[in-house]
């Protein structure tokens, strides 16, 4: 349900007082060379693996789990089908589900995004332009009024950062930054990429556990925007260069089926897949040509540490999930549907004799064997390490 408007008096407001400009801005290339690259496996990168069901009700399935988010000892996941949120314990229990559904003060009708802060929930429902805040139990605390249409909310301390994908009313800038004072379009894009899409993110902005930024991957780019916690100020902007792998913007604007065969036949890379920031590295992930899959870790410095292609998982052999859905301190985190997961279990380890081992693929297979069958959701938690492969 997205509104399209010619004019708001938002974009009156934004055209008024809009004047930051990104030009002057710190912009980062970071060149890769993936002839460079190397076949590696699972454990040079990660040294485990956690999963976790999502063991919701009967009376409250989680039908198609989009955003998740991992704060401390608990799971949140916003349902894009039921505008449910649902908060789980790290264990994957049910706790709470927020569904506060309806038109009127303290409720919200449609969920377009969430952020977990100071204990409470903040939900974005840009239908009903605002902003609602929960307790973990479901309570409304408060409302406020919120303009603009965008789908990726970061609320920090005196000021918002929205993302605002490519739309060029009122002016080419991916995001914008709020405060008392008024606004200002952060990380200008190219007229070639007006109207590109209208992703919606299912990572958002990213904290940075480890440090003092606010990280956001670009959709329809290989960029990653990188913000100042303290005031949401844009501190620079990542750029990564593929060279003759890099995708020209006209193929982004392809229907899908041309992308992925162009992307195929000239083994491009057209975007990143994650870009998540950890204690003592930044890990990005992308597909190059026909769904070669790429790891790269580079150091705080941005120099590239090790690239990896097409690993092996020799962590619990079964098939390598494509897209990252979230990340946590230190864990890079996949979602898939519980059946998924069965079938690719027995596909590997059928007429194999297991052992069970503490919390390892087998016991958990073992464990919840029905459950799997049926169409659940679950989590796949690849704990990184804290070094380079040799």
């Amino acid at each position: 349900m997205i509104r399209n408007f010619t004019i708001t008096l938002f974009t009156l407001f934004f055209l008024v007082c809009c004047g930051g400009k990104s030009d002057s801005i710190n912009t980062d290339l970071q060149s890769i060379d993936l002839d460079l690259a190397t076949k590696g496996k699972f454990s040079d990168i990660f040294d485990s693996v956690k999963y976790i069901l999502l063991d919701a009700s009967e009376q409250n399935p989680l039908v198609d789990p989009y955003n998740v988010k991992i704060v401390e000892n608990r799971i949140f996941v916003r349902d894009w089908n039921t505008n449910q949120l649902f908060i789980f314990d790290n264990k994957g229990l049910l706790e709470v589900v927020i569904d506060a559904l309806g038109m009127g003060p303290g409720e919200y009708f449609q969920m377009n995004d969430f952020q977990v802060k100071d204990e409470s929930v903040f939900i974005l429902d840009f239908y009903l332009n605002k902003i609602i805040q929960f307790d973990f139990s479901g309570k409304f605390i408060q409302e406020s009024k919120h303009q603009p249409d965008n789908n990726s909310l970061y609320l920090g301390q005196g000021y918002k950062l929205l993302y605002m994908g490519y739309n060029p009313d009122p002016e080419r800038f991916n995001f914008i930054r709020e405060n008392e004072n008024g606004s200002e379009g952060l990380v200008e894009f190219e007229k070639e990429k007006d109207n590109i899409g209208n992703l919606n993110s299912h990572i958002g902005f990213m904290d940075d556990l480890h440090g003092d930024f606010v990280y956001y991957n670009i959709p329809y780019s290989t960029k990653v925007a990188v913000f100042d916690r303290e005031d949401g100020n844009l501190s620079k902007t990542l750029h990564f260069d593929f060279g003759k792998y890099n995708a020209e913007t006209r193929i982004l604007k392809e229907e899908y089926e041309t992308q992925v065969e162009v992307q195929t036949q000239r083994n491009l890379v057209l975007y990143l897949l994650a870009f998540f920031p950890f204690e003592k590295y930044f890990l990005t992930i992308f597909h190059q040509g026909a769904g070669h899959l790429h790891f790269v870790q580079l150091d705080k410095d941005l120099v590239v540490k090790s690239q990896i292609v097409d690993p092996e998982n020799d962590l619990d052999q079964l098939s390598i999930y494509k897209i990252p859905w979230s990340f946590s301190e230190n864990e890079v985190v996949y979602l898939s549907r519980t059946s998924n997961f069965y079938n690719d279990y027995i596909n590997v380890f059928a007429n194999q004799k297991v052992q069970l081992g503490n919390g390892d693929v087998h016991s958990f297979f073992n464990k919840y064997g029905d459950k799997l069958k049926e169409d659940n959701w679950m989590l796949i938690k690849f704990r990184v390490k804290n070094s380079f492969p040799n």
